[in-house]
């Protein structure tokens, strides 16, 4: 793959008040890119559409949801780990 340097993310660093180019240069560092493609390939192979997504114990839980819905899959995450 080639260098990982998606204009969206040096806007919202921008956004940030980041250093641009210390932010830059953090983005084309190998190590980070490959950290950035193993997040997305983990992403897309649990259909993660859009962010923020959170995966709790395996299951997907989008940002369009209610505090109860997070709650509920906590409390189920903890009570099959006891």
């Amino acid at each position: 793959m080639g260098t990982f340097l998606p204009a969206r993310l040096l806007a919202h660093g921008r956004e940030l008040g980041l250093d641009q180019e210390a932010f830059r240069a953090c983005l084309q560092d190998g190590q980070v890119q490959e950290k950035i493609r193993k997040d997305i390939r983990k992403g897309m192979e649990r259909s993660v559409k859009g962010t923020p997504s959170f995966i709790i114990d395996g299951r997907l839980i989008t940002v369009n949801q209610r505090y109860m819905v997070f709650r509920e899959a906590i409390e189920e995450a903890l009570n099959r780990a006891k």
